[in-house]
Formats: structure tokens, sequence, C-alpha cells
């Protein structure tokens, strides 16, 4: 049984003890028209935004970004400092 203002948030119930609102129901909204358009007008300059791609995903889209310079051979490695001891 849940108390009212209680909201389920990953398997645990909290209560809500204080809800702060921005709006009001009785307050005038002004609201200025800057420019208008027909409907149509509209639609056509509307871009569709790009897909979604998960944090971490890279666009199929785009090129691979470009990677470190391949390491040298072994030939032209400058030798290796042997460690002190």
């Amino acid at each position: 049984r849940r108390l009212p203002g209680a909201i389920d948030v990953i398997g645990q119930t909290i209560t809500i003890s204080r809800v702060e609102g921005r709006r009001r129901a009785n307050e005038n909204s002004n609201i200025q028209v800057l420019s208008e358009r027909s409907a149509t007008e509209v639609d056509n300059n509307f871009s569709k935004p790009p897909p979604f791609f998960p944090p971490g995903a890279p666009p199929t889209h785009l090129p691979p970004p470009p990677l470190l310079p391949p390491p040298p051979t072994v030939s032209t490695a400058p030798p290796l400092i042997p460690p002190p001891g």
C-alpha cells in the first residue's frame, strides 16, 4: 500500500516532501509572435533531428577518428634502456 505522494525509485519507495512549481494556472501568459508562417513553410523548414546514439557509440555515417601512428618497427626503434639494478 502506498502513501499519497509516494513514488517508486528503482525499487525503493520515497515520499515527496516538497514540490516546487514555476507556473500557476491563474497567471496570464503573453506570447509574442515574431514572425508568422504557414504550416507548410514550417514543415518544409523543419529539419529532422539526428538519430539517437547512446553515449560512447560512434555514429555510423562518420569515418573513424584518426588513430595514433603505428609504432615503429623494431629496427627503427631506439634501444631499450635496461632497468637500474
